[in-house]
């Protein structure tokens, strides 16, 4: 639902939010209504029995009075508050609105707060003068006690409905015309992205306010900016969101209940695949000593905690008991970290080159091992942990591989990867190589540096390098191995990536990968299928649910409610998505499994033309490849365009349609679904240049009508401007980048060969052979987080 509009400004709640807190306020209005009738009832009797009375005690009941029929004023809005939120579905067309009422109720309810407040605060100055005028008295006045809870229950009641006004204003909304409109000016919708931006970078700030250093504070901008484009658009409030994300649970459960579109899994496996979920099943334990001591208590509280206190170092912080090696940075006073890594790997501290538990934006902690019995030095990267971490995971923007690492390790720059797992696989190369990576690094002589990683492969002549993590670990160590392999072409080296992010790596990348990771993924873990463009079909995906549910949203919420205590499936809910008619089949094939649509032979050519600025997408020469016909291509021609936009939302498309066409080659469906999804999804496409266009023209049109209301200016003055020094070319082009924020973004895929393990209902293991494009939606369901979770994943590959 649109935002509601409170004193021309829009806020962060919609019209049909109301029906569950003015229950709620109703139900509890109505017991203080009953309340102040019994405490006043019981405060007219004191008058016969108390001979202190004076004018005190009429206030006290003029407070009473008008306490209790506010009570009754308030009760009444609320109930025709309720009533006009809970009408029409969500994104309703009809007109008059039916929720048109709620913004007069809203003032109303307002107006009421206010002046329960001031009632409130002359009713304590007067309850606490006629309970301290009759204190005297022998008899314990009950009343003036009950009066004085009250009192303190109103406050806490104003202090949440202050907090929940405080939450829902939105500091940039757009402004709203006396005539109803919403001000639809580009320019100001990028001035808006800008401020909101910088809210972000603030609020950043003050989360860890010690972070002074350079590299953090552009982390801190760019994360800032990449959030205000994700939460862009102005139609949409919190609870939409959670309502889309229910519909879409229910949507993906079905298609994933249908098992259209999946691959088998493999019953017979082959040499190498068997050779990878053996490594995959040893190596695990090295990404799991790389937490500490956290997730190795939480897995078995109290049989980790008794066995910790073997591998402990007891007061190391004295130096008399210091280990000389030094071998630890950044631990507890006790090793603590280091105590369960022994304990999980059930190995000695000889085993242990170096273990670093310093935590950074951008600098994550690592420990290098010796594994004597696959002769290979094991490099195990920690996964997110901390509030450090998930900076590091939100800078996900991508940047060259090669990017800020020394000049003798070449990386082709085409090769590109995620931006805050690049800057610490920067770091730990520059800690394992002795290279500086602080201003207190950078003071240290030279010859005081230890390059540790050349010392330990010198004396482990041949032994390989094997590179791991989980999570935010598995991304840095897949980059990581890179980087290592072009520096130690002698030496073989080896990933062995646990549920990393899919936003990782670039195609060519990612295909590159394929020669040395394997990447380990379960369930319907939602971090190997997050990033930037998967983020952004969500939010188109979630768009069009609400926008097509007929179903109330406090209807929708209690029936997902009533469904998730009871632990069954919505009927109703259900109901609703055949009605909705979506796309239910085409969701399968992103289950972590192949599928897709057997490319159509003779489809038709789809041509859409833009008046605007005269653009065409031509979708030609779509045969089968298994009719001997050649692949399907996209042939964009296009008029230059001022923006650059456009250029990439059309590659953009042509990347889609070839991914579907490489996805195909393994499905086994009839081609006639093939055609409509291809034609769909080219028709979406032509739809957002449309708007594209369309949004151009507006911004021409602003400008135009800047430059004729103001003949008296210079050329200069004429130009407007969202920053000091910004010329009119520069800001359409700044504008019409922010139309469409994140489909621009460069698609990052997981890396390297996937083995993907899918527990079934019976508690045994599946194990399936996708490709990194089936990992290209986000799956919404209540497993989404759980299967994530190292110990799950633990529990996981012990089953295979």
């Amino acid at each position: 639902m649109p935002p509601v509009i409170l004193f021309n400004k829009e806020w962060r709640i919609g019209s049909d939010d109301f029906v569950f807190s003015a229950v709620l306020e109703v139900l509890l209005r109505v017991g203080s209504t009953v309340t102040l009738g019994l405490i006043l009832g019981f405060h007219m009797q004191e008058l016969a029995q108390l001979e202190c009375m004076g004018k005190e005690y009429r206030y006290t009941t003029g407070y009473l009075i008008v306490a209790l029929v506010l009570q009754i004023l308030c009760a009444v809005n609320l109930c025709l508050l309720g009533k006009s939120s809970s009408q029409g579905r969500m994104f309703d067309p009809g007109v008059p609105h039916p929720r048109r009422h709620v913004s007069t109720h809203l003032y109303v309810n307002c107006a009421l707060t206010a002046a329960e407040f001031v009632i409130t605060a002359c009713g304590t100055y007067f309850v606490i003068k006629d309970f301290l005028k009759c204190s005297a008295e022998d008899s314990f006045r009950f009343a003036v006690v009950f009066v004085i809870v009250i009192i303190i229950l109103t406050y806490l009641l104003l202090a949440i409905k202050f907090i929940c006004v405080v939450t829902a204003f939105k500091p940039f909304s757009k402004k709203i015309a006396s005539t109803g409109e919403s001000e639809r000016e580009p320019l100001s919708k990028e001035l808006r992205l800008k401020n909101e931006s910088m809210l972000t970078y603030r609020g950043l700030r003050c989360l860890m306010p010690w972070s002074n250093d350079e590299g953090t504070l552009e982390a801190f901008k760019e994360i800032s900016l990449m959030l205000a484009k994700t939460f862009h658009d102005d139609e949409m409030v919190p609870s939409d969101i959670v309502a889309g994300l229910l519909l879409l649970h229910y949507k993906h459960s079905l298609a994933k209940d249908s098992k259209k579109n999946n691959i088998q899994p493999i019953l017979s496996r082959d040499v190498d695949l068997s050779a990878d979920i053996e490594e995959l099943k040893y190596f695990y334990k090295y990404s799991l000593a790389a937490y500490g001591c956290w997730w190795y208590i939480i897995d078995a509280p109290c049989a980790h905690s008794c066995a910790l206190g073997a591998y402990m170092h007891w007061c190391p912080c004295f130096p008399c008991m210091r280990d000389q090696r030094q071998i630890v940075e950044g631990d507890s006073c006790f090793n603590m970290n280091l105590a369960a890594a022994k304990a999980l790997l059930n190995t000695n501290e000889d085993e242990f080159i170096i273990f670093d538990n310093r935590n950074k934006i951008q600098e994550v902690p690592y420990f290098v091992a010796v594994d004597h019995e696959k002769k290979c030095i094991v490099i195990s990267i920690r996964g997110t942990l901390s509030i450090a971490d998930m900076f590091t995971d939100l800078r996900a923007e991508s940047c060259a591989l090669s990017s800020g690492f020394p000049e003798d390790v070449a990386i082709d720059p085409k090769l590109q990867g995620h931006k805050g797992m690049v800057h610490a696989a920067r770091y730990i190369y520059s800690r394992l190589h002795g290279l500086p990576v602080s201003d207190e690094d950078r003071k240290k002589e030279r010859q005081d540096r230890v390059n540790i990683l050349s010392l330990t492969l010198a004396e482990f002549q041949n032994y390989s390098i094997v590179v791991t993590g989980h999570s935010l670990g598995a991304g840095t160590a897949s980059i990581l191995s890179f980087i290592l392999r072009e520096k130690y072409k002698d030496r073989e080296v080896k990933c062995f990536a646990f549920s990393p992010p899919g936003g990782l790596l670039s195609p060519a990348a990612a295909e590159e990968s394929l020669k040395f990771t394997v990447t380990l993924v379960t369930g319907d873990d939602v971090i190997p299928r997050l990033s930037l463009p998967n983020i952004a079909k969500l939010a188109d995906e979630i768009r069009k649910v609400t926008e097509q549910c007929t179903l109330p949203k406090y209807e929708l919420f209690s029936h997902g409610l009533v469904s998730f205590l009871c632990c069954v499936k919505s009927a109703t809910i259900q109901e609703e998505l055949q009605k909705m008619n979506l796309d239910i089949d085409g969701v399968g094939g992103q289950c972590g499994a192949h599928g897709g649509d057997k490319d159509p032979e003779g489809a038709k050519e789809v041509v859409s033309k833009l008046d605007g600025h005269r653009r065409s997408i031509d979708l030609i020469n779509l045969s089968s490849p298994s009719a001997g016909g050649s692949v399907p291509t996209a042939a964009i021609n296009q008029q230059p365009l001022p923006s650059s936009s456009s250029n990439n939302l059309q590659q953009q498309i042509l990347i889609e349609v070839q991914e579907q066409t490489v996805t195909s080659e393994h499905a086994d469906v009839s081609s006639t679904n093939n055609t409509h999804n291809l034609m769909k999804k080219v028709a979406d496409g032509c739809t957002e240049l449309e708007k594209t266009a369309g949004q151009f023209e507006q911004i021409e049109k602003v400008v135009t009508d800047k430059f004729q209301s103001e003949p008296s200016q210079s050329e200069d003055d004429k130009m407007p401007h969202c920053d000091e020094g910004l010329p009119v070319e520069s800001l359409l082009s700044k504008a019409t980048e922010q139309i469409i924020p994140l489909k621009m973004t460069d698609s990052l895929y997981p890396p390297g060969r996937i083995v993907y393990l899918e527990e079934t209902e019976e508690g045994d293991c599946q194990v399936f052979r996708p490709d990194r494009f089936h990992f290209k939606q986000i799956l919404v369901s209540p497993r989404m987080l759980r299967d994530h979770l190292p110990n799950y994943l633990d529990r996981l590959i012990q089953k295979l």
